[in-house]
Parts: structure tokens; C-alpha cells; sequence
């Protein structure tokens, strides 16, 4: 079989997860997509109230989730020639829910107590591998949402990571990602509550920048992020703590 080489084409995209809490904005940060790029949005949560006014204006489209079949028949037609030319993005709001349709999928293939254990084997496998199937969706650049939880490592140290059924996939998730950000909220010198993203694992909050190019806090700026990584541009200023 030969070899496949690395194409510089199919690395410039951008792969996320953004943690946050719920009502912080995070399916809002859709907005700071350029308007020139469309937005594909699989909603699993309450839908695209927030964005409204992108949906109206064509800027953003999308799919909501009731089942886990919903999340196979949206990804096969992201696959689709049609969709690769009409949308840039796609955002996946967010993992904890589809997580649990993942989990309803499955237990009703193991519906007894007995069957506990082989049901959370295949749920880790089946949810595992349904992640990377949406990570790697090319062209898109890819954007996935996560409630926070507050979880313990192996020395019994608390930290807020994310929020999805099972410990060991809660534990894995962060490695598929070449950013992780972690959404605040916190009051500012000026006594105003200011947003940003935090891109560094510091406090005990999941959170990394595998580009090496992001401040330790960001702007909650999707579009000025993306620049920053792929174009070693400046995004906006750091927020100041």
C-alpha cells in the first residue's frame, strides 16, 4: 500500500472544543464566523434561537438532533459534494447531549442490569469513534461545544473538564482536539463582567493550544482565533485578569 503524504491543503482547517457552562454563549460564538463563510450547525440542544438572525440571513443552516440515526444521516450528508461546497464550518452544539443519545442508542441494545458493563464498552467505542468521524470532516473547519464538569484526576486533585457520559471518554476527550478552550466569565478591574477563552490548562480548567500561537486568554472570536492559527496573525488583544 503506498504511502500517504501530508498535504499542506487538508492541515489548514481548525479543529475545537469549547467548554463552558450552559448560558454563556458559546452557540453564539457562530456570530464571529466571517459572514462570508457558511456555518452548518447539528443541534442537539435547544436549538438556533441564539443565532436567529444568521439563519435568517443565510449566514447559517443546519440540523437538529433527536437521535443517534439523526447524527449518522447528518454526517453522511456533510460527506455529500453539495454540502463540501456550501458550507466552511460545521459547529456541534454540544457533545454532552449527543453523548446522551449515544448512551439511549445503546442501551436499548443492552437493556438489562447484566448487560451494564458491554453497554458502556460499546457506548465508549460507538461515541469514540463518532467524534473523530465529525473531527475529521474535510474541508470543514470543525467546532464542537461541551458542558463543563467537575471530575478528579488520579491523585484525587478536582478539575473542571467536560461533560460527557463515562469517566474514561470524559478523560480521553481532550486529546482529540488541537484546541481546547475553556469559555469564562469573571469580573474585570473595571468591575464589568468580561468573556474570554482560556487556552492553557491553568486554575484546574482543560484547555489547550496545540498551534502555540494563541494568548493564554483569547477574545471569544472564532474567526479572529482561526486567523491567528492558520495565518500567524495577532487576534484580538488578550483580556487582561
Amino acid at each position: 500500500m503506498p504511502l500517504k503524504p501530508i498535504e499542506v491543503q487538508s492541515q489548514e482547517r481548525m479543529v475545537a472544543m469549547i467548554i463552558g457552562e450552559p448560558g454563556v454563549g458559546k452557540t453564539s460564538l457562530v456570530k464571529t464566523i466571517p459572514k462570508d463563510q457558511k456555518v452548518c450547525v447539528i443541534s442537539a440542544e435547544s436549538g438556533l434561537l441564539s443565532v436567529i438572525e444568521e439563519v435568517r440571513s443565510g449566514h447559517v443552516s443546519g440540523f437538529e438532533v433527536e437521535t443517534f440515526d439523526d447524527l449518522i444521516d447528518i454526517f453522511n450528508h456533510l460527506n455529500e459534494d453539495e454540502a463540501k461546497a456550501s458550507y466552511q464550518w460545521v459547529f456541534i452544539d454540544s457533545l454532552t447531549e449527543i453523548g446522551e443519545r449515544c448512551f439511549e442508542h445503546i442501551k436499548k441494545q443492552y437493556p438489562t442490569d447484566k448487560d451494564t458493563l458491554r453497554a458502556w464498552s460499546k457506548y465508549g467505542e460507538r461515541f469514540q469513534k463518532l467524534i473523530k468521524a465529525f473531527r475529521d470532516l474535510k474541508p470543514y473547519n470543525v467546532v464542537f461545544t461541551c458542558l463543563p464538569k467537575i471530575n478528579k484526576d488520579e491523585n484525587n486533585v478536582r478539575f473542571k473538564g467536560a461533560d460527557v457520559p463515562g469517566k474514561a471518554v470524559a478523560e480521553k476527550l481532550p486529546a482529540y482536539f488541537d484546541e481546547v478552550l475553556y469559555y469564562r466569565v469573571e469580573m474585570g478591574e473595571s468591575g464589568e463582567y468580561e468573556r474570554f477563552l482560556l487556552t492553557q490548562p491553568i486554575d484546574n480548567y482543560v484547555a489547550k493550544d496545540r498551534s502555540g500561537r494563541l494568548a493564554l486568554n483569547e477574545a471569544p472570536d472564532l474567526g479572529a482565533i482561526y486567523n491567528k492559527i492558520m495565518n500567524n496573525e495577532p487576534a484580538q488583544e488578550e483580556v487582561e485578569q
